[in-house]
């Protein structure tokens, strides 16, 4: 597959942009959708097989910097309360 776009989107309130632009390896794979969310993503034009690919990726993202962040709690916790000393 070969995906060449450019997108800005939110996610649970996050501003995202995504830009590929370059061959990804894909595997083909079933989803199932409840029949009124595919109606109306495609009375509305959305391509699914994109979205399908985006916000797995954004939600990817998110999940990686909460354990960044839960992981490194104390040392930020510690930074702020020094002031980095």
């Amino acid at each position: 597959m070969f995906v060449s776009a450019y997108h800005a989107h939110t996610f649970e309130g996050a501003a995202v942009d995504l830009q590929l632009s370059k061959p990804i390896p894909a595997r083909a794979t079933n989803i199932t959708l409840s029949l009124d969310v595919y109606n109306a993503a495609k009375a509305l034009g959305i391509n699914l097989s994109l979205t399908s690919q985006r916000f797995p990726r954004v939600a990817i993202r998110i999940e990686k910097e909460r354990h960044w962040a839960v992981g490194y709690a104390n040392f930020i916790a510690a930074y702020n309360r020094d002031g980095g000393s």
